[in-house]
């Protein structure tokens, strides 16, 4: 982390107005983010779980669409979490360059997780389309019993995958909002 404070100077007292501008507008795009990736998770999980419990379709798909919403593509996924969390560590090295508080190593730990925790989070979105292929095939016009096997134990691997990739992304975010708000 001294390579990343070594790229730090002191900055005039109008760098620093923009750079406390730039803090402002980077936490306007990352907490709604965040808020938001962290809810709908958090509702598709709850209507998945019911809707295991129950065998209520509806709610299946209604955990489907809510997944689908703001996971459209990795790209917002960038822009949106993992650009302002850079930003952030950059901007926080510059405002704190003075100061002996060092947040630099905490908030690329946070990076790492919120990495990770989106790994999850496609992972989770991307069972469910798994998870619906999966019901379209018949097994009863598979006449090959090892490929019979073997796709069951693909669909049982993907069910396994679908109900611990949601949870485990969702506690990663929890634990990134929780540094987060440690930071600040």
């Amino acid at each position: 982390m001294d390579e990343l404070n070594s790229l730090v100077f002191p900055q005039s007292p109008n760098h620093l107005m923009l750079l406390e501008y730039l803090f402002f507008l980077t936490l306007l795009l990352l907490l709604p983010y965040l808020s938001v990736i962290m809810g709908t998770t958090l509702f598709s999980i709850m209507q998945f779980s019911k809707g295991n419990k129950d065998g209520d379709r509806n709610r299946l798909i209604f955990a489907k669409d809510l997944i689908d919403i703001f996971t459209v593509n990795k790209v917002m996924s960038i822009a949106l979490g993992i650009i302002p969390i850079i930003s952030l560590t950059f901007i926080l090295a510059q405002l704190l360059y003075s100061s002996n508080l060092n947040f630099t190593s905490d908030l690329l730990f946070t990076l790492i997780l919120f990495a990770v925790s989106l790994v999850y989070v496609y992972t989770y979105k991307y069972s469910f389309k798994l998870k619906n292929i999966f019901n379209l095939v018949n097994v009863d016009d598979i006449s090959n019993q090892n490929v019979i096997n073997e796709f069951e134990g693909l669909q049982k691997s993907n069910a396994k995958l679908l109900s611990k990739s949601g949870l485990i992304g969702f506690i990663l975010l929890l634990v990134v909002a929780y540094i987060l708000v440690g930071i600040f």
